[in-house]
């Protein structure tokens, strides 16, 4: 997908959210989209003659064992639901067939929970709008949590890292999830992921400490992934 496609389905998604009352698609699912995917990715596209915007959007994900597949139709072309969706996925399922088949898993979004202490952004994690909107939400804020649950490569959540560390207040958690990947034990042909970030990351800083007790139980999606700040806690909470 062209730079022009992610802009016109991201238009579209936004559209869809505003009448729906929730995103179309997941976080990672969104992140695939605005960078282009990721191996075993495809987005396609759902145009009809005299409209400059699409009118559906179907996208599918290869995993280990399965593909997921999403889609959306434009809210304004919903009285021709049938006919646009079943068009826009059979071409994913065509991918998936090309690819050798599977098991399809169709995803429906719910709702996200509404509360006056939830506030959501949407955005890469580490563009400066988003992390400037943070920085806004957290300040004056006694204690500070953070959880990294982004895009998993090395450099990505490196960045995280180093970005968001100066909100975490001393004596609170910076928490990297799914540091298990790449063959910590699992998915081995992941690539330098999480684990490798916060290795490095710990490499370049003393302000923080893998904190083992957090693994008592021997059982995590994040082994060596509680970072704890040096220092005392004290005072009121807020997470990000």
């Amino acid at each position: 997908m062209g730079r022009g496609d992610i802009a016109a389905v991201s238009a579209l998604l936004a559209v869809a959210e505003s009448v729906d009352g929730h995103r179309p698609l997941g976080e990672h699912q969104w992140l695939d989209l605005v960078q282009g995917g990721r191996e075993g990715f495809a987005g396609l596209v759902a145009w009809e003659p005299g409209h400059d915007h699409p009118v559906g959007y179907a996208q599918i994900s290869r995993g280990k064992e399965s593909w997921a597949l999403e889609f959306v139709v434009d809210p304004h072309h919903r009285d021709r639901l049938e006919p646009i969706g079943a068009d826009v996925v059979g071409a994913a399922l065509d991918v998936v067939a090309n690819e050798g088949g599977g098991h399809v898993h169709m995803w429906v979004p719910k709702p996200r929970p509404e509360h006056d202490r939830i506030t959501y952004l949407t955005g890469s994690s580490t563009s400066g709008e988003v992390v400037s909107e943070l920085e806004r939400v957290v300040a004056g804020s006694e204690r500070v949590l953070v959880i990294l649950d982004s895009d998993h490569s090395r450099d990505h959540v490196l960045d995280e890292l180093r970005i968001y560390s100066r909100f975490v207040t001393p004596g609170s958690y910076l928490i990297v999830e799914d540091t298990n990947v790449n063959g910590h034990p699992v998915y081995p042909y992941h690539g330098p992921g999480p684990k490798e970030a916060v290795d490095a990351f710990l490499a370049e800083t003393s302000e923080f400490a893998t904190d083992l007790d957090c693994e008592k139980f021997y059982l995590t999606f994040n082994p060596s992934g509680y970072l704890k700040k040096r220092g005392a806690a004290s005072g009121s909470s807020a997470s990000a």
